[in-house]
């Protein structure tokens, strides 16, 4: 192990090493006397730092020449007993000069530099708190961003599917209602199912409506019994002034049979069946035996025949209280149960 000061070996006991950069030394070339030494020798062997590293100030190249180490180099110089001629030994001073030039230029840049870091550590210190605190501020404004879009999302799929099953509702709903509307139209058209409309028949103060229909039978050759004849009364309240058409009279039939045969025989006598056939006396008018419809069926009844006007179909009739139509004799019939139906009939 050499000395960095005379580049001469330095023993166990002259042996002075630098902590920080662990360069070694003989102690009498740091200027450091015996005593001194031997007296401070654990303080220097534990914590003593070589010039270079004890951040003093750069000096000049004279002034360097006066540090203790320099001293100490020209004084090894002038004692050494050597027969080259003065160049020589001015160039071995200048390569040792630029020997210690370099180690103390190089501690100067370690301090230099340890210098800089130690002054930049608390800028760094400073500016990564900042630019955390910011990147921490983007990213919940970014997470915020991203819980308001989902939860936006999140309310219109829960708006389309409420919609949507609104929709589904509401028309699952309009079909149960239709479904029951038509139902009940079909029961109450089914307990008029045995009943017929008489149309026309004058009215008298003391009638008996079983006779008027048992003589409306015999003049139409359809024989009536005495218990065929469930009920029979006018639809509307008894009038108290004479008015231009008599009320019409609902009878119910307990056979089907006789409520088919009156009906049918009724309509071949259309043009002919009057109120004198029946001698009820008062103003002659047609009669019409029909089925008992509802209101419902009547008015679609109506509507039918103005589009049989409407689209040339000859024939509109019901039977047992349902409605059909026929474009002619060699089409085949309709059955009409809704206002659906009446569109189908083509012109």
């Amino acid at each position: 192990m050499n000395c960095e000061a005379c580049r001469t070996s330095v023993s166990i006991k002259e042996l002075l090493k630098c902590y920080a950069c662990r360069k070694a030394f003989h102690y009498r070339c740091l200027n450091i006397t015996d005593a001194e030494y031997t007296s401070r020798i654990d303080e220097l062997k534990n914590g003593w730092r070589c010039p270079p590293c004890s951040n003093i100030t750069r000096r000049t190249y004279k002034e360097r020449d006066s540090t203790p180490v320099r001293a100490r180099l020209d004084t090894l110089l002038d004692e050494t007993h050597m027969s080259c001629d003065e160049s020589l030994t001015g160039a071995s001073i200048s390569f040792i000069d630029t020997q210690s030039d370099s180690a103390m230029v190089a501690g100067d840049d370690q301090v230099s530099a340890s210098s800089k870091a130690n002054v930049l550590r608390p800028e760094a210190m400073t500016r990564e708190p900042s630019s955390f605190t910011l990147d921490t501020k983007m990213r919940d404004g970014i997470l915020n961003g991203i819980r308001s879009d989902i939860s936006k999302l999140v309310r219109e799929v829960l708006s389309t599917e409420l919609k949507l099953l609104q929709d589904k509702t509401c028309k699952d709903l309009n079909s149960r209602i239709t479904g029951l509307e038509r139902e009940t139209l079909q029961q109450q058209q089914w307990a008029r199912l045995q009943n017929i409309e008489i149309v026309g028949v004058p009215e008298n103060k003391n009638e008996c409506l079983p006779d008027v229909i048992k003589k409306l039978a015999t003049h139409l050759n359809v024989e009536l019994q005495a218990d065929d004849v469930e009920f029979a009364h006018r639809v509307q309240p008894k009038r108290t002034a004479p008015a231009r058409r008599p009320r019409t009279i609902v009878v119910r039939l307990r056979r089907r049979i006789v409520k088919d045969t009156l009906i049918a025989a009724a309509r071949k006598s259309r043009k002919t069946l009057t109120s004198e056939c029946i001698e009820t006396g008062g103003e002659k008018q047609k009669i019409y035996v029909n089925e008992h419809l509802t209101l419902h069926s009547k008015q679609l009844l109506m509507k039918c025949k103005e589009k049989a006007k409407e689209t040339s179909y000859d024939f509109v009739w019901t039977k047992n209280c349902r409605i059909y139509v026929r474009k002619n004799e060699k089409s085949p019939h309709l059955l009409i149960s809704s206002e659906a139906d009446i569109k189908k009939m083509a012109s």
